[in-house]
């Protein structure tokens, strides 16, 4: 978005352009399909800034506050802005520090969403609990233990510490692959998920999802998306699976 733009959108709302510049500008959000867009989230954004500081707006300190934010954004320090055209004249310099502060949140609540996401963005893995307690099976619970903590290459001495009989269930591969992909142990992780993935037991599509998060990590994208797009509507990770195919 504009500097520019932004100010004429404050002008706009704010009830201070002339009857042919009104006409004007709405004409160009009829055709510009971008300013258009620019328009709705600028209109937006100062919604949720006027709701915020409704009792504030009255206050010293807040005004301070759109002041330094204009200034910061439009490279003055006294908030003011250099306008030529009969519209932009008619301007205030606190309609101008509006506009600013509206760029300003647009900036921290849409760039985040522009960006590349990344394996950390999506890797939030949940509490195991694979061991039945008093079995015995010590070695299962340490595996248990370490993973729910962290200590991703403690749990996967631990599963590979289980007999291979053991290590084949699909609660415990599936986990055991995790931990090599936190490890980088990709090859032998994306088999297991790929095992898992292409049979039939309950923990397939936790498969799938968390295989395409080991694919973005590793930076494999046309492989990741392809892997994502076969997670049914009907998993839990569907949801999630088309926010991140949104994003890659």
């Amino acid at each position: 978005m504009e500097e520019r733009d932004a100010i004429l959108f404050e002008a706009y709302l704010s009830g201070t352009l002339s009857a042919p510049e009104r006409e004007e500008l709405e004409q160009r959000l009829e055709r510009d399909t971008g300013f258009r867009d620019a328009f709705g989230m600028f209109r937006e954004t100062r919604g949720y800034l006027e709701a915020a500081y409704e009792k504030e707006a009255e206050t010293e300190a807040f005004r301070e506050t759109v002041r330094q934010a204009s200034g910061a954004y439009f490279g003055n320090k006294n908030g003011q802005y250099s306008l030529h055209s009969p519209a932009r004249r008619r301007i205030k310099p606190w309609q101008i520090a509006v506009a600013a502060t509206v760029l300003v949140l647009l900036g921290i609540f849409f760039s985040p969403r522009i960006a590349a996401p990344s394996y950390g963005d999506y890797a939030h893995y949940p509490q195991i609990s694979l061991a039945v307690r008093g079995d015995g099976d010590a070695v299962l619970q340490q595996a248990e233990q370490a993973f729910n903590t962290g200590d991703y290459a403690g749990a996967a001495a631990s599963f590979e510490r289980l007999p291979e009989e053991e290590r084949s269930q699909p609660g415990i591969m599936l986990y055991h692959a995790i931990s090599l992909v936190e490890l980088e142990e990709y090859k032998r992780a994306d088999g297991m998920f790929e095992t898992l993935f292409t049979g039939a037991s309950a923990f397939k599509y936790d498969a799938m999802w968390y295989g395409g998060l080991s694919l973005l990590k590793q930076d494999r994208k046309e492989a990741c998306k392809t892997l994502l797009g076969q997670i049914p509507e009907s998993s839990g990770h569907f949801a999630e699976s088309r926010e991140l195919l949104g994003k890659l």
